[in-house]
């Protein structure tokens, strides 16, 4: 991929911080395997733990005080705790016009250097849940920032061509997507949307995107999903409803399907 091409993901980028939090989790306890839809930055502050990954990736993270630790959507891992620790999270979701996130383009470090990323991650903690203009205002440049010194340490992806962020013939269907994943969206009307034959509707949508339609409308629906079980009160029923599953049971299963744990589990695990 080209210098422009990166430059024009960056500028499309829409950064936002899902949640933040700090926690602490006490020697030898284990929360079992978890994945989430966004990713993950910690900062250990107190104490060891060793994270393993699933999907194959061979590597182990040792995480001390003063580990920065990255971990991209939807890779399954799992944490021992070798001493007490303390921790700050951020749950973070770039993502660009196209549905894909920036590990389809850079490939991010597990752990990172500091470089002033703890320090963003402290004037973030301290900005929630303040609506004030000047607030969201700095909250939007603090993740801008945050996200800078993350390509920092990033190698780009030179496999990935300018196509899959530019959506071109795909962006009628993405944007129906992305505005209307609530109702129900049938293939075909997606692909009438582009001009396109469903059989050559979904061979793009894979070139492109590197996965099918329903896949890439229910990853959308799982994250929304996500976010309004960390953030609200709704009965799980109440975020089926909201997200386009068809009732609780639904999106309880598609939920552990993809993600290893039961949303009323999901909330209780740490990063």
């Amino acid at each position: 991929m080209n210098a422009f091409t990166l430059s024009r993901v960056a500028q499309e980028i829409r950064p936002e911080c899902v949640e933040i939090f700090k926690g602490s989790t006490a020697c030898g306890q284990e929360g079992g395997w978890l994945a989430r839809p966004h990713a993950v930055l910690a900062f250990t502050r107190r104490g060891a733990m060793e994270t393993h990954f699933g999907l194959g990736i061979s590597t182990k993270v040792l995480r001390k005080k003063g580990t920065v630790f990255y971990c991209p959507p939807n890779i399954p891992r799992i944490n021992r705790i070798l001493e007490p620790v303390e921790f700050t999270a951020l749950l973070l979701s770039f993502e660009i016009p196209s549905g894909v996130g920036p590990e389809h383009f850079w490939e991010i470090p597990f752990l990172l250097e500091d470089n002033g990323l703890s320090a963003l991650a402290e004037r973030l903690y301290e900005l929630r849940g303040r609506t004030e203009a000047d607030c969201v205002l700095e909250r939007r440049e603090i993740l801008l920032h945050l996200f800078r010194l993350l390509l920092g340490q990033s190698i780009p992806r030179k496999e990935n061509s300018s196509a899959c962020f530019l959506p071109g013939r795909l962006a009628p269907a993405l944007s129906a997507i992305a505005s209307s994943y609530r109702e129900k969206l049938e293939i075909r009307s997606l692909s009438a949307l582009c001009g396109l034959s469903m059989q050559q509707f979904q061979i793009l949508f894979r070139k492109q995107l590197g996965t099918t339609p329903s896949a890439f409308l229910r990853a959308k629906r799982l994250r929304e999903a996500e976010r309004l079980i960390v953030l609200s009160d709704l009965t799980l029923g109440e975020v089926a409803d909201k997200t386009g599953f068809y009732d609780a049971f639904e999106l309880s299963r598609r939920f552990k399907a993809a993600y290893g744990v039961s949303p009323s589990r999901y909330k209780r695990n740490v990063p």
